[in-house]
Parts: C-alpha cells; sequence; structure tokens
C-alpha cells in the first residue's frame, strides 16, 4: 500500500514528551501502511535522538529520522523534512503535542473526498502529562470553496483557519505549486507560513472536531520569559510584509492583508512585547511602530478597523499617537494585570 500522508516533527529537547507524541501517531486508525513520521532532532542536547533511534528500530518503515548537528529551530527542522516527502499530503505535529487516534485518517478521508488544498480541524490546550484522549468530540464539518477575489478577502478576513501549521492536513503538491515553506532560524515561524496559505488556498474543510493536543509546557518557546527569540516577532512581520510584496498580491487584497497584518503581526507583537519580557521593551515598541508604519502608513484609515474590540483600537492609535517610555511601561502593567484584553 502506498503511504498517504507524511507527518513532520521538529524535536528539540523533547525527551519526556517525545514518547507520548510517537504512541499517538502509532496508535492513528489511518493505518501505519498509510503513514510515514519524519523526526529531525534539531540539534537536541538530551536524550531525544536516542529516543528517536528507539522507535526507528521498532517501526523500520514508519520512521525517517533526521539527525542535525547544528539548531535551526522548527522552520529549519521542517523545510529540511519537507525534502523527504513523497505522499499526497503532509501534516505537522510539534514533539510535546499530540493527536486524537482518529485526527488524520478521518482529515485525509475529507482531503480525498473534495480534493482539498487544506483540511483544518479545532485544537485543545492540554496540560495532562499522560496520553489523554477526548471522548467522541465529533462535529459539523463544512467545505469552503474560494472562487472569487470577494471570497479571498473574506476567508482573509475571518482568519478562518487561523495561523499554525499543526492543525493542518496540506497537499504536498499544492504547498510546492506556490514555494509554501517556513522562515529559518526564527520563532512565530508558522505565521509566516499560514499567512501564505490564505493567498492560495481555493478549497478547504473545516473540521469542527478536536484532534491536536497543544501541551501546555511552562517551559516552551512560546510561554518562556525574557528570552531573546521573542522579538523575532518583529523580524516575522516585516518578512510577511515583504511576501506580499514580491508575490504581487497587495494590489488585489491590499486593505484585507493589512488589516490582517495589524492583528496577526502590530498587535501580536504587542501582547508578546507586554506579556513576555519583565525587562523594559520601550525600544522594541518604538521600532514595532515604525515598521508597521512604514508598511501600513494608512493603518488608521483601514476600513476593517470597525471589526475590532475597542482597546484593540486604542492599541491601533498607539501607531499614529507613539507612547512615551513611561506611558509604555504603565501600558506593559496594565495588560500584565488584565491580560485577557484584547
Amino acid at each position: 500500500m502506498h503511504k498517504k500522508i507524511s507527518v513532520i516533527i521538529p524535536c528539540y529537547n523533547v525527551e519526556h514528551y517525545i514518547d507520548r507524541c510517537l504512541k499517538s501517531l502509532i496508535d492513528q486508525t489511518i493505518g501505519l501502511d498509510c503513514l510515514t513520521v519524519v523526526c529531525v532532532n534539531d540539534a537536541s542536547t538530551d536524550h531525544t535522538w536516542e529516543k528517536l533511534e528507539a522507535w526507528k528500530q521498532r517501526y523500520p518503515d514508519t520512521f525517517i529520522m533526521i539527525n542535525c548537528q547544528n539548531n535551526g529551530r522548527q522552520g529549519t527542522a521542517r523545510n529540511i523534512a519537507f525534502s523527504y516527502i513523497t505522499t499526497p499530503y503532509v501534516g505537522y505535529v510539534d514533539g510535546d503535542d499530540w493527536v486524537e487516534p482518529n485526527m488524520y485518517g478521518e482529515m485525509y478521508q475529507k482531503a480525498v473526498q473534495y480534493h482539498c488544498d487544506v483540511v483544518f480541524c479545532d485544537t485543545i490546550r492540554d496540560s495532562s502529562e499522560t496520553l489523554s484522549l477526548l471522548p467522541d468530540n465529533g462535529s459539523a464539518s463544512w467545505l469552503l470553496a474560494i472562487a472569487s477575489s470577494e471570497e479571498r478577502k473574506k476567508f482573509i478576513l475571518d482568519n478562518t483557519i487561523k495561523n499554525g501549521c499543526c492543525d493542518k492536513l496540506i497537499r504536498t503538491d499544492f504547498l510546492s505549486k506556490h514555494q509554501i515553506h517556513f522562515p529559518e532560524r526564527l520563532a512565530y515561524e508558522d505565521a509566516f507560513f499560514a499567512s501564505m496559505l490564505y493567498l492560495y488556498a481555493e478549497t478547504v474543510c473545516i473540521m469542527e472536531h478536536k484532534f491536536y493536543h497543544y501541551y501546555v509546557n511552562r517551559n516552551s518557546t512560546v510561554l518562556t520569559l525574557n528570552r531573546p527569540y521573542h522579538k523575532d516577532i518583529l523580524q516575522i512581520n516585516s518578512l510577511k510584509w515583504e511576501m506580499y510584496e514580491s508575490r504581487g498580491v497587495l494590489t488585489d487584497y491590499y486593505f484585507e492583508l493589512a488589516f490582517d497584518f495589524l492583528v496577526g503581526g502590530y498587535l501580536v507583537a504587542l501582547k508578546i512585547l507586554s506579556l513576555r519580557y519583565t525587562t523594559d521593551t520601550w525600544a522594541d515598541y518604538c521600532l514595532l511602530r515604525n515598521n508597521t508604519l512604514k508598511s501600513v502608513p494608512d493603518a488608521a484609515a483601514n476600513p476593517y478597523l470597525h471589526l475590532l474590540t475597542d482597546f484593540q483600537r486604542l492599541q491601533i492609535q498607539m501607531l499614529t499617537n507613539p507612547l512615551t517610555r513611561e506611558e509604555w511601561q504603565d501600558y506593559c502593567q496594565l495588560v500584565q494585570a488584565n491580560p485577557q484584553m484584547k
């Protein structure tokens, strides 16, 4: 039987979690004959590689193991793994997460039935230390056909398939055709990757099933405080806008992509700078503000600002009415005391 899906897993110092992750893939109802699992050891300093080798010995026809000598972060690892893919569909899982047993079987069925570019599922944030599974959480599925510029504008504005990669099954030749890849050696790489899906996907299946478990790990890349890589979001934002310019999509979708850039770039970066640091980030806020206005100088006049909350509109005003250092510190204290503010 020909393999149908490849699952790419970047692995960096996940010795305590990788067994759970791989067990959830071995147990997939679609069957091991249909799966290839590509694990990239991203220069781990613990026993991750030994764990991966043990799984390869047990399931030699299922696993491809790649050992990198230099750490390139998740984007690099995923790009390296993609060059090994020969299956028609590809999915992504992080090494400390896990998936429901029927995830790839059901997503593949929809992908083939409707010849989807992307199949998207729901997720759950899970702090379990064991391989916990959900009761039958089946819900509605619906098909989204994007056949006009107006439909694509709505697709972008609605942020229909979110900004990650692990909640998706994607046609391999779709990614190759449109040269969709991850930026390398940067955190928050999946936001850049997902932004390209919004530009080109034509048939998308939305599955309202919680198939993917995001492990709530306080030591994860996203949650650890005062790490330099959190500021990678500034470079990711710049790369995203440069990509839009180079692909010539701003002519048709300027206001929609600008709005998404403000919400998924500027506002997200404000949140990161205020919540992920206990040190002074006023200079980074100034850089973020300058870079944002360089890309979207008419941000305050975007026709979609009415879709934002009152607080978000105040944050947009921080572009044209910059905060002093003292005001920025007060702002950070406000957000830290009320992290749910949007």
